[in-house]
């Protein structure tokens, strides 16, 4: 019950997180004139606090499909070092403290991984950024080595204040704080530690910490160097997305099916395009009947649209010979599961994540709708 109320709330929370985040970005970019300096800080403050609230929403979704045994492992081949350095640059710019260095050691003599690269670095980025908001100074250093049962073991040791033995398991439930003049300043949801250690045990490893208050402490990820062949996998393969294109008509003119009227807007500033004309649909059923009367260029798609969702709309599209050849752009702010996203992909061009909308991500895949060829009169239906 715990894990569906989560889910549920998150996703409704989604929506107008994102829509937050689009406007703010919107304002920010200028696009309907400039702003004075105080209103830009305000809007920069307006977004701040809407990513905070999704970096929320997405830790607690990712908790509830890690219990409710729905969170998949894509994997893919990579090495550590490629990891680590990835990992450098983007957490440079999250040190707090001038007199703190974060550092990354070289790894030396590290198999070839076969796992989930996007988890592992979530665990990862969770474990520095956790280090660097409790470290005053000194250092944060990473480490990865071979651990037993054909794992390989990342360290995160930092210099930091350390951890009572008392909290060293407390530290791992979800919402809690370790109470202490240390917390002063520092925010978090007591959500990103057990996050990772649920992570580092879905990618059949362990997640544990060597503390002394004062002294500073070290945590160490452990995950199987390859994911299928971890005990107990029973041959289970990681999966890979696949993106199948779609056809597409000589007209300019683009519909929009959503009932959320703020994304509605945003599409359409963000795509505002001389040549292009824009149609809007505020459900499922009004959307087929406008899609087969216009017979528009392209059709932006939500999915969590009342009544006949946009999973629906798109087999029904896929499934009538006027509209079948039209390409579809999906446009959600869902947490898409890799079955949900083939799925999807077999009748659509792409999946346009209202979270991270960008006009330069919206304007190429918009392109590639308009400029992709047509596909044969038998193909794209959507697979149940």
């Amino acid at each position: 019950m715990k894990t569906r109320f989560i889910s549920n709330v998150s996703h409704e929370l989604r929506t107008p997180i994102s829509s937050v985040l689009n406007l703010s970005r919107l304002m920010l970019d200028r696009i309907d004139g400039p702003l004075n300096a105080e209103q830009e800080k305000q809007l920069l403050f307006i977004r701040k606090s809407g990513e905070a609230l999704q970096e929320l929403i997405d830790d607690l979704l990712d908790l509830a499909k890690i219990e409710s045994g729905r969170s998949e492992v894509l994997c893919t081949r990579f090495f550590v070092a490629d990891l680590l350095g990835a990992l450098r640059g983007m957490l440079r710019p999250l040190r707090v403290t001038e007199g703190v260095s974060l550092v990354f050691d070289e790894p030396e003599g590290l198999p070839e991984l076969h796992t989930d690269e996007r988890k592992l670095s979530q665990i990862l980025r969770n474990l520095v950024s956790n280090a660097l908001k409790f470290t005053r100074q000194g250092e944060v250093r990473v480490a990865a080595r071979v651990g037993p049962r054909d794992t390989v073991v990342f360290s995160v040791r930092d210099t930091g204040v350390g951890i009572a033995p008392e909290d060293q398991e407390r530290i791992f439930e979800e919402f809690v704080q370790v109470e202490g003049p240390h917390q002063q300043g520092v925010k978090g949801t007591g959500l990103g530690l057990p996050l990772s250690r649920r992570l580092a045990e879905l990618l059949g490893g362990s997640l544990t910490v060597e503390s002394q208050p004062g002294q500073g402490s070290t945590f160490h990820a452990a995950v199987s160097r390859d994911y299928t062949q971890r005990p107990g996998a029973g041959g289970e393969q990681g999966g890979d997305a696949q993106s199948l294109e779609q056809e597409t008509s000589h007209a300019r003119t683009v519909l929009i099916i959503d009932d959320d009227e703020v994304a509605r807007y945003l599409l359409q500033r963000l795509l505002a395009d001389a040549s292009l004309q824009f149609r809007e649909a505020p459900s499922g059923p009004e959307g087929l009947r406008l899609a087969g009367e216009m017979r528009p260029a392209a059709i932006v798609l939500d999915l969590s649209l009342p009544g006949l969702d946009g999973f629906e709309v798109l087999e029904a599209l896929k499934r009538d010979p006027a509209t079948r050849n039209i390409p579809v752009i999906i446009h959600t702010s869902r947490s898409l599961t890799e079955q949900e996203r083939g799925r999807l992909l077999a009748g659509a061009v792409g999946i346009l994540s209202k979270s991270g909308l960008t006009r330069d991500v919206a304007l190429e895949l918009l392109q590639r709708a308009l400029s992709s060829p047509p596909q044969g009169p038998g193909g794209g239906s959507v697979p149940r």
